[in-house]
């Protein structure tokens, strides 16, 4: 992600939205292999899909590349996002895709 691998963010953490995360791999990878500072939030409606994303990273001890990165899951219905979020407070929304069957 080019995003990524640039100068740092002006305000200190670059803000990184995983939405719909379930039990994907996609925002605990951003968070360990970014090396600029990031704050990933890995979101999802279900509760049960954000209990097992904290509970692998807990188990997995996953550490950031950048020690001043944080990791966050929460409970989170996509249509609620202006509830939690202000205007401007994403830097980037990333989406794991799901098969349709």
């Amino acid at each position: 992600m080019p995003l990524l691998q640039t100068k740092p963010h002006p305000d200190g953490l670059l803000q990184v939205l995983d939405m719909g995360c379930g039990t994907s791999a996609l925002g605990p990878c951003i968070y360990r292999h970014s090396p600029l500072p990031v704050r990933v939030t890995c979101a999802d409606i279900s509760p049960i899909a954000v209990r097992i994303m904290q509970e692998h990273v807990q188990t997995k001890a996953i550490q950031p590349h950048n020690l001043s990165s944080w990791l966050e899951f929460v409970e989170l219905d996509c249509t609620q996002l202006h509830k939690h979020y202000g205007c401007s407070s994403v830097d980037l929304i990333v989406v794991t895709p799901r098969s349709i069957v």
